[in-house]
């Protein structure tokens, strides 16, 4: 019995250890799985940072500075100029009113661009009266595009110019999308979660959508190209543009990403003594957030329509 109680002491102390191990395999999973969406999904709007279909917009025309621009600011050629956009460090008197929830000390970054689909095709977002579209007409130089919220107002025409019965050009809906870290309540976890979140236009003023959970800090730097050629000469944080040449934002041709992800659930005994650098900032924990286990990511994102017209 003696021999008996030692082998099923070892045996429990064994089976606790796997499970331990296992549980903290299932939280490191999940974290893993929530930063990697949150790189693709800030990847892919990015990537798409200035397009409007078939439309140019002017680049000689100065751009606007409005980081939330409503439904009537989205239908000026000025504003849709500006598709890159981002605020650094942010204090509670810095944050926009679209995201006035975000996170003191990360990073927010706007991108402005059309939807990806033409509108009323299928598997594609349907045309929505009342925000802003976008069309650009081919049988006709002028206007150079439409931009407008009301269907009638989309009348350009494609090829065939001479057919009897003429086709409306694509339609795409305009976006204003701003990405920043937020702090919610989220049931069955401890405390405030942070949350990667969109805020996004829509008829009823900015919506806030969730995208990832366990992200609690991002930070940008963008790469600008000072010789026109397509390629970044140079990265800089968003202060670094707005205190050296404001109209740099226009020169965004890449954009670094970092961000740190925790588990959405506490270790206990653990404490996260690391500095995490991201890029060219360096990230305090707070005490009492020392127990999540976290890890830093990062990746490169090439705005493609604004370098692809330099090169």
């Amino acid at each position: 019995m003696t021999i008996g109680v030692f082998l099923i002491g070892a045996l429990v102390v064994v089976l606790a250890n796997n499970s331990r191990t296992r549980y903290e395999l299932e939280k490191s999973i999940g974290q893993i799985q929530n930063a990697r969406y949150a790189l693709q999904v800030l990847s892919d709007d990015l990537v798409n940072a200035g397009f409007y279909g078939e439309a140019i917009i002017d680049d000689t025309l100065a751009p606007s500075t409005v980081i939330c621009a409503n439904l009537d600011e989205m239908q000026q050629a000025a504003t849709l100029h500006a598709s890159i956009r981002g605020l650094d460090n942010v204090t509670a008197n810095q944050r926009p009113g679209c995201a006035e929830r975000a996170l003191e000390g990360t990073d927010i970054i706007m991108v402005r661009r059309a939807s990806t689909c033409a509108s009323g095709n299928t598997g594609c977002e349907p045309f929505v009266a009342g925000l802003p579209h976008i069309q650009k007409p081919v049988c006709t130089d002028s206007p150079p595009f439409i931009i407008g919220s009301q269907a009638s107002t989309f009348v350009g025409t494609t090829q065939p110019c001479n057919a009897e019965t003429p086709t409306l050009a694509p339609i795409y809906r305009l976006q204003n999308h701003l990405y920043y870290v937020e702090l919610r309540a989220i049931p069955s976890y401890e405390g405030l979660v942070p949350t990667l979140m969109r805020a996004e236009l829509t008829a009823d003023g900015y919506q806030g959508i969730p995208i990832a959970e366990g992200i609690e800090h991002l930070h940008f730097e963008y790469g600008i190209d000072t010789n026109r050629d397509g390629e970044p000469d140079e990265y800089l944080t968003a202060k670094g543009i707005d205190d050296g040449d404001p109209a740099d934002w226009l020169n965004v041709v890449a954009v670094r990403v970092y961000l740190i992800a925790r588990n959405l659930r506490a270790t206990h005994g653990y404490q996260d003594n690391r500095t995490y650098q991201l890029g060219g900032c360096q990230v305090p924990l707070g005490e009492i957030d020392r127990k999540f286990k976290r890890q830093a990511y990062s990746t490169t994102v090439r705005l493609n329509n604004i370098a692809g017209q330099r090169e």
